[in-house]
């Protein structure tokens, strides 16, 4: 087993494709975000002027984060203010939760756009306890629940590069899917010739796949130890004290990400290209549900096919992350890990099942 964990580890190591898309590209985007984001408040950063439809103690909250300069208005006056230029953007609080409206995109968007999706982020982890314990937030209202201690822990909401970071590090555990392609596309040989000599060996498919899994769980831990020493002794992000669980959250995240990449390229149709295609498209797909891109699309997902949102792994990696950030408790953490888990054993035991079944006349 030594024998074929190491070779597997060394190949994954050789593949250039996986060591840009696992590693140097969310190194690279991290960087970008940071330069483009961080230190504002230390480089006489001009509070960017906002806001408020709906509910005026929202208003406080982005007021104290220091990069805001927030007018409480109505719609319409919102609507013309926006257009005039007068505001970057304005937050409308109505039935459907915190809604951010802009009128292009940019670096003070962008801002706008990460502190809207924190603020989301609490929200959602308020109906998580509510959902568990609903008399736990008895007496507190969404609004006060942003800024409470009870609710959110002692995080101040303003903290935008680390929040925008640990979006970045949850993505790098989503890109691991591309290490469950190459496990996948090395024991089929109709996609490799690397497979071809695989195949042939009586070594057990189940043992072959179990060695290249944790070969590429061992090159995952490395790539995020990479990662998390280099934003934090480089950038100088800090992701405050609770690292050791940190760590824990991007393992789990990247064990299921790598399972569904198996997954995936198991039971794709068509050539490798193809079936990595489709696995990209997948991944990104994820992330864009999650509101990488789109703050509203989040919105839209968790109100109307709320059963997405709970099982995209993105969102769950996330939501564990940030949540250590935002709660002293751990119950949001726990609960997206176990799902995480659960994902990631599904997905394994259909890549086993579909690999170990498969026969060739011919080779």
């Amino acid at each position: 087993m030594w024998k074929l964990y190491k070779y597997g580890f060394l190949r994954m190591m050789r593949s250039k494709e996986v060591i840009f898309w696992a590693a140097i590209f969310p190194i690279l985007l991290g960087t970008f975000l940071f330069l483009m984001i961080g230190g504002v408040s230390d480089i006489g950063f001009t509070p960017i002027p906002v806001g408020v439809v709906g509910e005026a103690n929202l208003a406080e909250v982005l007021e104290s984060t220091g990069m805001m300069e927030v007018s409480v208005l109505e719609y319409a006056e919102a609507r013309e203010k926006l257009e005039s230029g007068d505001i970057t953007g304005f937050f409308h609080v109505g039935d459907e939760g915190v809604q951010l409206v802009v009128a292009n995109i940019g670096v003070n968007q962008n801002i706008l756009q990460t502190v809207g999706s924190q603020i989301l982020q609490r929200l959602n982890a308020m109906e998580s306890i509510a959902a568990v314990d609903p008399g736990a937030l008895e007496g507190i209202t969404w609004e006060s629940g942003v800024t409470s201690s009870s609710a959110a822990g002692d995080t101040n909401i303003g903290d935008v590069v680390t929040f925008i970071m640990l979006l970045v590090v949850a993505m790098t555990c989503v890109m691991s899917y591309t290490l469950g392609t190459v496990i996948s596309g090395s024991l089929q040989p109709k996609l490799s010739e690397t497979a071809v000599r695989r195949v042939t060996t009586p070594t057990k498919k189940i043992k072959l796949i179990f060695c290249e899994f944790w070969a590429a769980m061992t090159v995952q831990v490395f790539i995020m130890l990479g990662s998390l020493a280099y934003f934090i002794f480089v950038l100088g992000v800090d992701f405050g004290d609770r690292m050791p669980l940190l760590l824990l959250a991007a393992v789990i995240g990247s064990m299921t990400s790598i399972s569904m990449g198996i997954m995936l390229f198991t039971i794709l149709p068509g050539t490798a290209k193809v079936r990595d295609a489709i696995a990209s498209g997948i991944s990104v797909a994820m992330m864009f549900a999650a509101g990488l891109m789109v703050l509203d699309i989040r919105l839209l997902i968790r109100d109307h096919a709320p059963i997405i949102d709970r099982i995209n792994p993105m969102t769950l990696i996330s939501d564990a992350m940030q949540s250590l950030s935002t709660h002293n408790d751990l119950n949001i953490y726990i609960q997206n890990l176990a799902i995480l888990l659960g994902m990631a054993v599904v997905f394994f035991g259909i890549s086993a099942l579909t690999l170990g079944r498969k026969k060739y006349d011919n080779i």
